[in-house]
């Protein structure tokens, strides 16, 4: 009964209107409880020669991106869930590409559409991207100048999950991949649209990518992420250093991304469930080299992703212990200070997110170094 509940409500949401009177709702909420303007991480560009990939902090936790050839000033988005502060930018963006119909990635594409005329919105064939005006199917290369976008199939969270990968050889950097809700910084989305072995082949497509790939996930996950995979793993250094690096970051509330594929490989259990040492630490090393009943691939990749997933409600578990024990030793010690303010809870001050400011960006353009102004 739960599964069919589930499902007739995520097909609501991903699938029909309903799911964007809900988006809209989730945004005018956002707006009102911190600001039309506010993100929840700090703007933080990206410079490499004269190509810009700037994150752009929308709604609770996800990232849409500028990516521009700032020499010819050719602007390109990815992922528009929300397009508020995207309407502040000094840019005339000639496309948006678009991971899956998830609104959160896409239900910013109908103002920008209204806002910039004759916009291009482009989404992978099987996905049915709201306000779409172009489908793409795997492999199809885009060009706008200098920059060369390939679609990468890559079903399982939706039918239709298409990574954008960006070819940096013009620029001398290393190719970039807009991996939507596939690929995280440690973690990965839910495969909501397909079967398990099928979200597995799609993160293995990327795992095969150069292992300087730059990875520009869809959401701001990386603290999350990264504990599991440290209360999976507790002696993986690669692990443990990353966390206390992101943990740096999101104090200061800056974004994590990118990461590379080569780091992910050493620290995401989503791309090691072939591993051994991770088959370890999951506690399955022995039931899957059982010669007697010898597992495929895709089993253990199936089985591998539940045991994640288990470890995951374990650690939330006692997460929730931890803070229902320290309430208690909270309420203890008031108890004990018999003043008429220990009569009422305390409020602790609640954190805003960090508020849009103007943003130049500063380049090397031949022997000229030039400034200029994305948001105003």
């Amino acid at each position: 009964m739960g599964s069919c509940m589930f499902k007739a409500g995520y097909t609501l949401y991903a699938d029909t209107c309903i799911g964007r009177c809900i988006h809209n709702r989730i945004i005018a909420n956002f707006q009102k409880q911190f600001g039309e303007n506010a993100m929840h991480s700090k703007l933080t560009p990206f410079v490499f020669q004269e190509l810009l990939i700037l994150p752009i902090p929308v709604l609770v936790n996800n990232y849409a991106y500028l990516v521009a050839d700032l020499s010819d000033h050719i602007f390109i988005l990815v992922d528009v869930g929300d397009a508020t502060i995207i309407k502040r930018m000094q840019v005339q963006p000639e496309a948006v590409l678009t991971t899956h119909k998830h609104w959160d990635h896409s239900g910013g594409n109908r103002l920008m559409r209204s806002t910039f005329p004759g916009l291009k919105v482009y989404g992978g064939v099987l996905d049915h991207v709201p306000d779409s005006t172009h489908n793409v199917n795997d492999g199809q290369e885009l060009r706008f100048g200098k920059l060369k976008f390939t679609a990468m199939w890559t079903p399982g969270h939706t039918k239709g999950h298409t990574v954008w990968r960006l070819d940096g050889s013009d620029f001398g950097c290393a190719d970039s991949v807009f991996t939507g809700d596939l690929l995280m910084l440690g973690g990965c989305g839910a495969a909501f649209e397909g079967p398990v072995r099928q979200l597995a082949a799609s993160l293995d497509m990327m795992k095969a990518l150069p292992e300087e790939t730059m990875v520009w996930p869809g959401h701001e996950l990386a603290l999350e992420n990264l504990e599991l995979a440290v209360f999976i793993e507790p002696e993986n250094i690669s692990a443990l250093l990353k966390l206390v690096w992101a943990f740096n970051r999101r104090e200061a509330k800056v974004c994590t991304c990118p990461s590379t594929i080569g780091e992910e490989k050493s620290y995401n259990p989503f791309l090691r469930t072939q591993d051994p040492q991770m088959l370890a630490a999951l506690g399955i090393a022995e039931r899957v080299r059982c010669p007697n009943h010898p597992m495929t691939s895709d089993q253990i990749n199936e089985l591998s992703f539940d045991m994640i997933i288990a470890y995951s409600a374990k650690m939330s578990q006692l997460k929730r212990a931890m803070r229902h024990a320290q309430q208690e030793r909270n309420r203890d010690q008031r108890a004990a200070q018999p003043t008429a303010a220990n009569n009422a809870e305390p409020q602790l001050p609640q954190a805003e997110s960090p508020r849009a400011a103007a943003l130049s960006i500063t380049y090397k353009a031949g022997n000229q170094k030039v400034t200029e102004t994305i948001v105003a």
